[in-house]
């Protein structure tokens, strides 16, 4: 749970919602995610999931396919903790500091092109090929419609004064500019990769 007294810490929960969505929608292994007040604060409520990931999930090759979703979304936060299963399904969670969420524009700048997951979930170049292939599937309309449903439901919210509309709109402006450099980036760089290994000496 967390008061609302900064307007990064609604960005954060419209990016939770908006990363939950849309991932779900493009069928990676991400939990629904719902934003709950109690007592005068806010905060995310999801499934618990009492399980660590391993390579023998049942949907393992999903969850490997899910890194290039993490890639193109920037999430910072990806890591192996952030894995977890239950009934040998496993989900990624902890979506909040993906986006522009908490960067200024240097550091922005910094991590645009580069890749960003600490966890490899143990993909391989043709995980991560099918994956970009699903992200690349999605029309730019559905994605803008998921991002500003998730930013607006916050802002019905109204919990915090400091997020404003105006606010809100040059966030998910920025974030779909980012979404659509990501996708250019990692094009390149599985390309590369693709490269990488096929000339490799036999």
């Amino acid at each position: 749970m967390r008061g609302y007294k900064d307007p990064n810490v609604s960005t954060e929960l419209a990016t939770e919602i908006f990363s939950s969505r849309i991932g779900r929608k493009m069928g990676f292994p991400l939990l629904e995610v719902k934003v709950i007040e109690f007592q005068g604060k806010f905060g995310i409520l999801m499934e618990y999931l009492p399980e660590k990931a391993h390579p023998n999930l049942k949907n393992i090759n999903l969850l490997r396919m899910a890194l290039a979703f993490e890639e193109w979304i920037l999430n910072v936060d990806m890591k192996e903790d952030h894995v977890l299963a239950k009934d040998e399904i496993g989900y990624i969670i902890d979506h909040g500091h993906s986006l522009s969420t908490w960067k200024p524009t240097y550091l922005l700048q910094e991590l645009l092109y580069k890749r960003v997951s600490r966890f490899d979930m143990w993909s391989t170049y043709e995980h991560l090929k099918e994956g970009l292939e699903i992200i690349d599937g999605i029309k730019e309309s559905e994605i803008k419609d998921e991002m500003e449903g998730a930013f607006d439901e916050i802002l019905q919210s109204k919990a915090c004064s400091l997020f404003t509309p105006t606010y809100a709109k040059e966030v998910v402006e920025t974030n779909l500019k980012l979404l659509k450099l990501r996708k250019d980036f990692l094009k390149r760089d599985i390309g590369a990769l693709n490269k990488a290994t096929t000339s490799l000496p036999s």
